[in-house]
């Protein structure tokens, strides 16, 4: 509720690999999805009744060749 929005915002996209942590407070930030990406619990603390979670990754297909270390970072990010 308090704080720079745009810092905020850029911590709240920043994917390992891709971008560094954006530090506030002392405290290292990236995006949620890369710990808990759908954080039931706390939309049941919150009052709802039902969740619903909608996965929306690509079909994986592991005879994938990477041809570099981005490839690899690309098909680490999907899996996770």
């Amino acid at each position: 509720t308090e704080g720079d929005m745009q810092t905020a915002i850029v911590a709240s996209t920043t994917i390992p690999g891709y971008f560094p942590p954006i530090e506030i407070n002392g405290r290292k930030l990236v995006d949620g999805a890369v710990t808990y990406n759908l954080p039931v619990d706390l939309a049941r603390q919150f009052g709802a009744d039902i969740v619903i979670g909608v996965d929306v990754h690509p079909v994986l297909h592991p005879e994938n060749d990477f041809n570099n270390v981005f490839e690899v970072i690309l098909r680490a990010n999907t899996i996770t």
